[in-house]
């Protein structure tokens, strides 16, 4: 299985009042590239999805286009998890429901071990947890 692990996306971050959405999506083009052309299965994200616990409605159009790209275009499953700046409860909205789409996602913390098999490789999720 071929793995894309990416951490710290920080979708919607501002950099001195500078909004670097138009940034990021330039970023997730090359992204899509890099899966068609090294044949990724799956793709990992490793926390820090959004930049605030609440983000703008620009961040979640953002997350929302990358998610439909990788899932319903290029054709891979998505594994991930919540870091300190996400909301744990807005990603796991739908977490369930979105499995059978081939998006598998932890964002609270709820059990030690939160298993995903995808084509028998097993994937074990820790969310952020605040001490």
């Amino acid at each position: 299985m071929r793995i894309l692990h990416l951490g710290d996306l920080h979708i919607g971050k501002k950099v001195n009042g500078y909004c670097m959405i138009e940034n990021q999506k330039y970023v997730f083009e090359q992204i899509y590239k890099l899966i068609e052309d090294k044949g990724i299965e799956t793709v990992l994200i490793a926390g820090d999805i959004y930049d605030r616990s609440i983000p703008s409605e620009e961040a979640t159009e953002l997350l929302d286009e990358l998610l439909s790209n990788l899932i319903n275009k290029h054709r891979v499953k998505v594994v991930a998890i919540s870091g300190n700046h996400d909301s744990s409860t807005r990603l796991d909205f739908s977490s369930k429901i979105l499995e059978k789409q081939g998006l598998y996602i932890v964002g609270e913390y709820k059990d030690l071990v939160n298993k995903v098999s995808i084509d028998e490789v097993d994937f074990y999720l820790m969310p952020y947890v605040d001490p």
